[in-house]
Order: structure tokens, then C-alpha cells, then sequence
């Protein structure tokens, strides 16, 4: 009979929870560090009755998380699995997936910020944002839209090179909107910042 976690620790170092083979199915979250998260395992022993039917509560101090994704027969299954490369929004209907956990980010580019100077003549930038509308069969009470989302400025291939931030230089991120009275829900980013500096150094260098 095991008395203690540690003696049952050094008969099986572990346990995988894992949905099965033929289902289509994920475990989300696993709280580690709630004191009441415990595995409660029944087994026996042979003993004078035949059989002894035991029980011992382990209680998990660490974990290991490992995610898989599989793309196939979705609208992002062409996406490269390097990060140093995208796939072109021409190539999913034009839309954009986030999935947190898998690496599935959204890129968006602004390819004609120099037309502005050409098109406008000497202009400034007042206000810049960038809406995100959402797709509402996205949406449901088990898993709602998360309020906010990060945003970050990349290079071309994809490595960060610093967060967006605002005029006043504050971290700038996606802000979540449902708008009861226009019955649309979308993210809107303040671009300001970035717009303009990105207008000035194209100004600069002409």
C-alpha cells in the first residue's frame, strides 16, 4: 500500500491526459496550481480477501503542456510551418485566424502609406485605425473573444521588433467591440503612431 506521494512518485513518474485516438476533442486548462487539483487512483493488491481495493489521492506540483495542431482540409492548411513566412489572405477568402497555443498569428501590412504623400499632397495624420471585423459563428459562451488582443511590430521575416505603441508612447493593443446597436463585433487598433512614422520616413528618404 502506498502511503505517500513520493513513494508513489518513484513507481510512475507520470501521467499524459489526452483525449482519445477517434476523438475530436482538446483539454484547455489544467489548474496546477489549485490546491484541490488532485488525481484520485483506484487500484488492488492481492491480499488474504483475494483482492484489496485501494485508493490514493496525488496531488501535482508540476506539468508539461505539449500542443499539436493539425492543419489539414482547413482554409490555412497551405500555411508555411516556418514562421519566416505567411500565407496571403488572397488564399483563405480573405480572412485572418488567431489561434493562441498553435503560432497562428495574423500579419497585416500597409503597402501604400507612401501614396498618401502623392495623393494628398502635404498632408498629416489625425486619427489612423485599423478595424478587424470578426466572424460572430467564431463567437460562442464557451469560448468568447478574449477583450484584448497584443499587437506587435515585425519585420520581414516576421521577427518582433517592438510592441505598437501610441502617440504618447503607450503599448497599443486590439480592443474588443460589441456594438449592441450596430450588431457588429470587430477589434480596433490605433495605427496612429505607426502610420505617421512610417508616412515621415517615407517623406525623408522621398
Amino acid at each position: 500500500e502506498m502511503g505517500s506521494d513520493n513513494e508513489f512518485k518513484n513507481l510512475i513518474k507520470g501521467f499524459t491526459i489526452r483525449p482519445a485516438n477517434n476523438d475530436d476533442a482538446a483539454i484547455l486548462e489544467i489548474d496546477l496550481g489549485n490546491s484541490n487539483t488532485a488525481l484520485r487512483l483506484y487500484y488492488h493488491l492481492d491480499g488474504p480477501d483475494q483482492i484489496t481495493k485501494l485508493s490514493h489521492v496525488v496531488k501535482f506540483n508540476a506539468g508539461f503542456t505539449n500542443v499539436e495542431t493539425n492543419r489539414i482540409n482547413t482554409p490555412i492548411a497551405g500555411l508555411p510551418t516556418t514562421e519566416r513566412f505567411g500565407l496571403a489572405s488572397s488564399a483563405t477568402d480573405h480572412k485572418a485566424f488567431i489561434q493562441s497555443g498553435t503560432g497562428v498569428n495574423m500579419r497585416v501590412d500597409f503597402p501604400y502609406i507612401e501614396g498618401i504623400r502623392y495623393g494628398l499632397g502635404r498632408s498629416l495624420v489625425n486619427r489612423a485605425y485599423l478595424r478587424m471585423n470578426v466572424f460572430r459563428e467564431s463567437m460562442s459562451g464557451f469560448y468568447p473573444f478574449p477583450p484584448s488582443l497584443d499587437v506587435f511590430v515585425v519585420n520581414r521575416q516576421n521577427l518582433k521588433t517592438g510592441n505598437l505603441t501610441a502617440l504618447d508612447g503607450s503599448t497599443v493593443s486590439a480592443r474588443f467591440v460589441n456594438d449592441i446597436f450596430t450588431n457588429e463585433t470587430y477589434y480596433l487598433i490605433d495605427v496612429t503612431a505607426f502610420i505617421t512614422s512610417e508616412k515621415n520616413t517615407a517623406d525623408y528618404t522621398g
